[in-house]
């Protein structure tokens, strides 16, 4: 089952935290090749002998207020949250699903946090119109027949009293009046109690005949044949793969002709049906290692079949033709170093496909990249945004649905050179705010990157650097990566389109560390440090930059392994955990990191992330208890002598950035939210979403 909700969410960040963008809250940094001219940097710094970290008395008797929550309703109109799926029937008319966001109840049931809805569009995706709604629905696919303009869309139903979910199927023949069907499935389909429903996807080729396989893009496996309808989906047979099993693959270029995907005891292949999917032949020939896991008509006669392999196993892409209807193949196009193509979409001369499968332990849906081919899948153009779904009405038309869970709809209308987001503000999720001066915002989401420059009054996208990758601050990307022999950190400063300078730290490390950057020029990095390991704790070194990364010169040395730094050009803050009691330490510094004061916290504030502005000192703090989503935020404005605190009940507050004394923002839930009183009121905020937001 797929059971997604806070926990979904919370994880989301988790994983999301380590590769996004670099912050002044001190996230540690993507790892990248090194390039660039090379100059070593030279600590002249010499370590600060400090006394082992003592209990503050800041904080002994420190009361936490209740802060006050305040949601804000949403801009209206636009899609909201959750979209799973889309499809166009024309460039101008089509339709969308949201998921449910089923998560169990203590009763043993499920709930969904957000209903199951289908919305249409009359106008290519610019206005949205609710349709249809269940609270108790999660909708995870919608497709239309081959023939017959009949629209379906397919997901479950929950109850509070069971963790079973129903499967559940909806028609239309307009788009507007839908139809429940409940299927009946075979008795041989998924004896672990239908949950599996969720983990397909689905061809209809007549309003009556329709199919059903494994989506490769989740972590399904193991079906015995291909699920079969001749009724429009209120009952289904399996229909054995002779040989295999099906990989996600399917296909009709006529009621009577269809090709499927399928995985053999020795490799992958493909079978070929004549009777509409009754019976399954492998064709000669089509077994390889490619792992083919989607086809795709381009006519009677011409075919496609695409696969691969994961990245954690090495990971290509390839891509098949047949030019006699799929009774032979030949490769043409394959890249390393690529995830598997897992779906494929044709509209004329256009071949698209969506790259990129789970893998053990990973959440579905695993969407990767969306490529687009103009000349027979030759080559390949990558798209701005990946796609867990696509729909091609035209060869010039292709929207997709890209994001984990809350899906950021795109929509091109050139063949793929340009594109453009969809989403409303209300279906944008926030992971990630970042400070990175006085007024200047980074705001990382679902659809990418924004900025904001005027303390968050607007925001814009964030400007490309001369490689096309998204800078750090508008003008500048500054990329912490590991040297070639692994044990040294550098970073690569770009402003503009100047020539990147890199600059070499001689220290050990393990991993990429804390880093922040206060302005242009000012930054700071933390590298190193063990803390409280078997190997025995070896101390970080902290090195500071003030002609943007050009050079860094060393200052310090503190016994703890650092975890988050936030740096306002002189007030620096450190989070970690000591060396000597293995618990929470705070460090700060109020020169520059030349002189540190080394804080024992108490240990209901483990997990905690630092943002300093104007000389305050802001952490924000989760409990040490998995089951408990309080946050604290605590507020200094004397370096760390007092301190004042607020918390938020059942409330998970997931980042600060603060701008001054009495001004933060923090991400959580997927919105944004802002405090102008210190963190006694918490005030949900909605940024106007740009229309050239590519």
């Amino acid at each position: 089952m797929r059971l997604r909700g806070e926990l979904a969410l919370l994880l989301l960040v988790v994983l999301l935290g380590g590769c996004g963008l670099n912050t002044s809250a001190g996230g540690r940094p993507a790892v990248k090749p090194a390039s660039g001219r090379q100059t070593a940097a030279k600590p002249r710094g010499q370590r600060i002998t400090m006394p082992p970290a003592k209990p503050s008395a800041a904080f002994k008797g420190l009361s936490l207020a209740p802060m006050t929550v305040q949601a804000t309703p949403p801009p209206s109109g636009g899609l909201p949250s959750g979209v799973l799926d889309v499809s166009l029937a024309t460039p101008s008319f089509g339709v969308a699903v949201t998921g449910g966001f089923m998560i169990a109840l203590d009763s043993g049931g499920l709930r969904t946090q957000v209903p199951g809805q289908v919305f249409l569009t009359t106008d290519g995706g610019q206005r949205w119109q609710e349709v249809w709604q269940d609270k108790s629905a999660d909708l995870f696919w919608v497709g239309r027949s081959q023939t017959g303009s009949t629209w379906i869309a397919s997901g479950v139903t929950v109850s509070s009293t069971s963790s079973t979910a129903a499967p559940l199927l909806l028609t239309s023949r307009d788009g507007i009046h839908w139809s429940a069907v409940r299927p009946q499935l075979p008795s041989s389909f998924n004896p672990d109690g239908l949950t599996s429903w969720q983990w397909l996807r689905f061809d209809f080729v007549t309003p009556e005949l329709g199919f059903a396989v494994p989506d490769p893009r989740e972590t399904v496996m193991g079906l015995q044949g291909i699920l079969r309808t001749t009724d429009g989906g209120r009952s289904w047979s399996l229909v054995p793969l002779p040989g295999g099993q099906p990989t996600g693959g399917i296909a009709f270029s006529s009621p009577g002709t269809g090709l499927a995907t399928g995985m053999g005891p020795q490799c992958s292949g493909i079978w070929r049906t004549t009777d509409g999917g009754a019976t399954w032949t492998e064709v000669p020939g089509s077994c390889q290692s490619a792992g083919f896991d989607a086809v795709a008509f381009q006519g009677p006669s011409v075919a496609y079949a695409g696969g691969g392999q994961s990245p954690k196993f090495g990971g290509f892409a390839t891509l098949w033709r047949s030019s006699d209807g799929g009774s032979t193949w030949r490769q043409v196009y394959e890249v390393q170093k690529e995830g598997p193509i897992s779906a494929l979409y044709t509209a004329g001369d256009a071949i698209w496909a969506s790259v990129g499968a789970c893998v053990m332990g990973q959440s579905a849906p695993c969407g990767g990249a969306a490529l687009v081919s103009h000349d027979g899948g030759l080559t390949f153009t990558q798209m701005p945004r990946g796609a867990n779904h696509l729909t091609v009405p035209t060869p010039s038309v292709a929207m997709g649905v890209a994001g984990l869970f809350a899906g950021v709809v795109w929509r091109t209308d050139d063949g793929g050179a340009q594109s453009q987001v969809l989403s409303s503000a209300r279906s944008i999720a926030y992971q990630q705010v970042t400070a990175m001066g006085p007024m200047d915002l980074a705001l990382s989401a679902n659809a990418g990157t924004l900025f904001s420059t005027d303390g968050g009054a607007s925001f814009q996208p964030a400007p490309p650097d001369a490689q096309g990758n998204p800078s750090y601050m508008p003008g500048l990307s500054v990329e912490p990566h590991f040297t070639q022999d692994g044990r040294s950190v550098s970073i690569t400063v770009q402003e503009g389109t100047a020539p990147a300078k890199t600059a070499i730290l001689p220290v050990s490390v393990q991993s990429a560390d804390p880093f922040a950057m206060a302005s242009h020029k000012t930054g700071v990095l933390v590298a190193g440090g063990s803390g409280c390991t078997i190997s025995g704790p070896q101390d970080a070194k902290v090195y500071v930059t003030a002609d943007g990364g050009a050079s860094w010169q060393g200052v310090a040395s503190l016994p703890l392994d650092p975890q988050q730094v936030a740096y306002d050009g002189r007030t620096l803050a450190v989070t970690g955990t000591s060396d000597a009691t293995c618990g929470p330490v705070l460090a700060i510094s109020l020169k520059g990191g030349r002189a540190f004061q080394l804080t024992q916290l108490p240990k209901s504030l483990s997990f905690c992330s630092a943002s300093v502005a104007q000389g305050t000192i802001w952490l924000l703090c989760n409990p040490t208890d998995a089951s408990s989503t309080d946050s604290d935020v605590l507020r200094s404005t004397n370096g760390g002598r007092s301190w004042q605190g607020f918390r938020a009940k059942r409330f998970y507050l997931q980042s600060i950035a603060a701008l001054s004394s009495d001004q933060a923002f923090f991400t959580a839930n997927g919105g944004l939210w802002q405090t102008s009183d210190g963190g006694r009121t918490l005030k949900e905020v909605w940024p106007a979403i740009p229309t050239s937001w590519r």
